[in-house]
């Protein structure tokens, strides 16, 4: 259930609320608790949300002085207050070896697992004695059929 549902929940049973007071008082009541609610949603949503805001707009105006690089995918920066070796390039596809968010990493894990996969069975069907030779000098890898 999203906030959103649940802060019309809230609001239903406020209202079956003022329909069954009888009084004024009572009715002011049932509305101070949804001013109550209101007012603490927001103060939650403000504060949850705050300091990302702050994060991202320090990371907009290091962008914008360009004194780092960053990866667009995980938020990790290099720049002028660490030491860098290399170009800031060569840095940066460093870290996209290395970052579990990026989609290029993944695709390498894929393609390490797809490559020993491969490995295996051809180890196993040389073990077999399964002839692997090409036919027809074809290479099947790289030539289509």
């Amino acid at each position: 259930m999203t906030p959103l549902e649940k802060i019309d929940i809230l609001d239903e049973m406020i209202n079956e609320m003022i329909n069954e007071k009888d009084n004024e008082l009572e009715i002011e009541e049932a509305e101070n608790i949804r001013l109550c609610h209101d007012q603490w949603y927001i103060t939650n949503l403000w504060n949850k949300h705050h300091e990302e805001i702050k994060e991202l707009n320090n990371w907009i105006n290091d962008l914008q002085a360009g004194m780092y690089v960053n990866c667009v995918y995980c938020g990790y920066r290099y720049g002028s207050d660490s030491e860098v070796p290399a170009s800031m390039a060569d840095v940066l596809k460093e870290h996209i070896e290395k970052c579990p968010k990026h989609p290029l990493f993944k695709a390498n894990q894929e393609l390490k697992r797809l490559n020993s996969t491969i490995n295996t069975l051809i180890g196993d069907a040389l073990e077999q004695g399964i002839d692997l030779s090409v036919p027809n000098g074809k290479d099947h890898l790289t030539t289509p059929y």
